[in-house]
């Protein structure tokens, strides 16, 4: 189930990630640096989740 705190988390992950990939699409530039961010933000999240043994 669910807590108010998962569904915060999810919020805040989600969120970064499209800010951060609409920043890699704004700044050409730093396109990978934005990117790696993005992918390291999204494996946290799916982290969160599995369950320590």
């Amino acid at each position: 189930m669910l807590t108010s705190k998962d569904l915060i988390f999810g919020f805040l992950a989600i969120t970064a990630l499209i800010g951060l990939l609409g920043l890699s699409v704004y700044d050409q530039s730093a396109k990978d640096s934005f990117l790696k961010v993005a992918e390291w933000s999204l494996a946290a999240y799916l982290g969160y989740f599995i369950p320590n043994k």
